[in-house]
């Protein structure tokens, strides 16, 4: 969904209450990391929003330093009160996007509800290798998306809006959340997905968590 048609006070609210499963496939995305790097890795969180899923890892381990961007500065403005109100250490928050990026050699990223803002399986695969030349040799990196069976497409976004509706949200708002959905957002298929991955250089996909539409998954950058 588009944070910016949102109002970024009620993003984590909407978080919740839209997405299947939310906070169980950053918890479990966060776990898969936990127990696949060091304890003094760098994490690159892309397109961090509210920087809920560097609470999440912080929660698995305290020690790992983080620097997280987002192009929103209402967003960072948000993450920036959060992580100084949870009392929590080593993390840089910067509004950019990837290119204003300067650092490298991270050990792990975290790339959570990004991608279906790109547009077609080319840009999607240039995206990633810049998220791979920030990324050591062996590093992880977590996935978490939305994506599509072309068989159910209805039955897909029936159980959406149901959802939706169930935890209270409007038929206006669920009506401009589908529209924007159909004009604005990109999802594949868990087989494009993977092979775009893999094509960008990440092997070894592992499933960590998966709720209805949403899954998460860890890939091994290649050596």
């Amino acid at each position: 969904m588009n944070r910016n048609n949102l109002f970024e006070n009620e993003y984590d609210e909407l978080c919740s209450k839209v997405i299947h499963g939310y906070n169980l496939l950053l918890d479990m995305g966060s776990q898969y990391l936990s127990n696949s790097i060091k304890q003094s890795s760098k994490v690159l969180s892309i397109g961090c929003g509210t920087a809920n899923e560097i609470l999440a890892m912080k929660r698995q381990q305290s020690q790992w330093s983080f620097i997280g961007f987002d192009i929103s500065s209402e967003m960072i403005d948000i993450a920036n009160n959060k992580i100084s109100s949870s009392n929590i250490k080593n993390v840089q928050l910067i509004k950019s996007d990837i290119f204003g990026i300067n650092e490298s050699e991270f050990d792990a990223a975290f790339l959570s509800l990004v991608l279906a803002r790109i547009k077609g399986d080319d840009k999607k695969i240039d995206f990633l290798r810049k998220i791979s030349e920030k990324l050591s040799n062996g590093a992880k990196l977590i996935y978490i998306d939305y994506f599509i069976d072309h068989n159910h497409l209805i039955l897909q976004e029936n159980i959406w809006v149901n959802n939706a509706y169930k935890n209270g949200l409007s038929t206006e708002f669920v009506n401009n959340a589908l529209t924007f959905g159909k004009n604005e957002l990109h999802f594949n298929t868990v087989d494009q997905s993977l092979n775009n991955f893999k094509i960008a250089g990440f092997n070894n996909p592992v499933l960590c968590a998966s709720a209805n539409m949403y899954k998460c998954y860890m890939f091994t950058k290649e050596r």
